[in-house]
């Protein structure tokens, strides 16, 4: 007898005859390899996802689904590498319970390891009323926050506005930001600043005194103690003139 003949027999004995101490997977592994098949290529010509096949093959059958699904791939598996699927079944739970797996069944149907969450849109998350709830929170706190940030900011504000004298032989106060000038007779520069919004700032000095008000429509003038209008005094919203 050849050589050849010897491992073929080998072969059939071992198919026909499988050790009892073998499991389904093991059993079913042993019948691909000796079919020459790599787990993959038996994958493509079931039509059926790798993975599925080799939690099979490892007996991980918590991976798959229920145990009639588990059957129906055996014997598909089986039929494929033309061996009987008695041995191999023989070796399956034959009940629904407990269940292997809580997924959807098929062959086909996409492979998924226990524990692993199905994905959720996020859709269906927005669409759940404890997903609102704190989405709405989270709203109201970004609206406190901001508003208490705000108002932080308008009193840090008020704080840096500078404390200058509201008396003076002339003071303005300005309902806008603007800008003032006062030069008294001597040359020497008594006042120059830009004024904040409801800032006041005074100035004296040798007079007479030279005085340019910017914004003049926005700042409003005295001269000792009594409003002072610089109206007729203004060019393109900058008034010019003296305080004898």
């Amino acid at each position: 007898m050849s050589e050849v003949g010897i491992r073929d027999v080998t072969n059939e004995q071992s198919l026909g005859s499988p050790d009892a101490t073998l499991t389904a997977g093991q059993m079913m592994r042993n019948a691909r390899e000796s079919a020459g098949l790599h787990v993959a290529a038996l994958a493509v010509s079931m039509k059926i996802p790798v993975k599925k096949l080799e939690a099979l093959e490892a007996d991980r059958l918590d991976l798959l689904h229920d145990a009639v699904f588990v059957r129906a791939l055996a014997s598909s598996v089986c039929r494929s590498l033309k061996i009987d699927p008695a041995p191999v079944l023989n070796k399956l739970p034959v009940t629904t319970t407990p269940r292997l797996g809580s997924y959807e069944r098929g062959i086909n149907a996409p492979f998924r390891p226990a524990g692993e969450a199905a994905g959720v849109s996020v859709a269906a998350l927005l669409s759940r009323p404890p997903v609102l709830i704190v989405i709405a929170l989270l709203i109201a706190a970004a609206v406190v926050v901001f508003f208490v940030a705000s108002v932080a900011a308008e009193v840090v504000r008020s704080a840096s506005i500078p404390l200058t004298s509201s008396t003076g032989l002339v003071v303005f106060k300005a309902r806008a930001a603007s800008w003032v000038k006062v030069v008294d007779s001597k040359g020497v520069v008594q006042l120059s600043k830009t004024l904040d919004v409801g800032e006041v700032a005074g100035a004296s000095g040798a007079t007479p005194l030279s005085v340019v008000v910017g914004r003049a429509d926005m700042t409003d003038v005295e001269v000792r103690g009594k409003t002072f209008s610089t109206e007729g005094l203004v060019k393109e919203n900058v008034a010019r003139f003296e305080v004898k």
